[in-house]
């Protein structure tokens, strides 16, 4: 019965709609830097990360590898519906070999050999995943085309180094296993808290970090 449970949440996750299918991870403040970014096994697969910015943990790094020239990469920027991050809009960047020199001044260096481009957060796009309860704007979503095969960056941070709250999706394809089963039930309490449902308004926009 526990088995036929999960299966059917799994069918919900994957037809209910195209968001629900990113596999979640949740981030305590250590994919902070590129010696530290989150390993996105495959840019197809869809994943998402969500993240608590703070003062000491200002930037969400993720690590990905382009098999071959021209590969799309699909992304998502967004931040969880709470009063308080109305107005909060943190900014994408992806960095990659072939792409461009960066044309402003980063709060981190690119690493050797990379171009970067920066996706300034777009007007915010309501977002409702049915499985979680959980509702979101959506700030950024492209695909970008990467110019050349390699390792690469996307890196989530605020311009105006205010702690908040975001999450950053890649890939479109679902991708869950049979070890997936019994993880959704404690994924969509993670995702619940990380959204505040059910919690206690906490207060206005947090004051920018010293």
């Amino acid at each position: 019965m526990r088995i036929l449970h999960a299966a059917m949440m799994v069918l919900a996750l994957t037809v209910a709609s195209p968001a629900i299918a990113h596999k979640p991870s949740f981030s305590n403040g250590q994919y902070s830097g590129p010696d530290r970014a989150y390993p996105v096994q495959n840019i197809d697969h869809s994943i998402v990360v969500y993240h608590d910015i703070t003062c000491d943990n200002r930037q969400l790094w993720l690590r990905f590898s382009a098999p071959e020239a021209g590969k799309g990469l699909f992304v998502q920027l967004g931040v969880p519906t709470i009063d308080r991050l109305e107005r909060y809009r943190p900014t994408l960047a992806v960095i990659a070999p072939g792409l461009p020199s960066p044309q402003r001044q980063l709060p981190f260096a690119i690493p050797a050999g990379m171009g970067v481009e920066v996706l300034s957060a777009e007007t915010a796009r309501a977002f409702h995943e049915p499985f979680t309860g959980t509702d979101s704007w959506i700030l950024v979503e492209r695909t970008l085309t990467l110019p050349s095969a390699g390792s690469g960056y996307i890196v989530a941070w605020d311009p105006d180094a205010r702690p908040g709250k975001l999450w950053v999706a890649v890939g479109e394809k679902e991708a869950f296993g049979l070890a997936d089963l019994f993880r959704f039930v404690g994924w969509r309490a993670s995702a619940r808290d990380f959204h505040e449902v059910g919690a206690a308004p906490a207060g206005g926009p947090a004051a920018p970090c010293a």
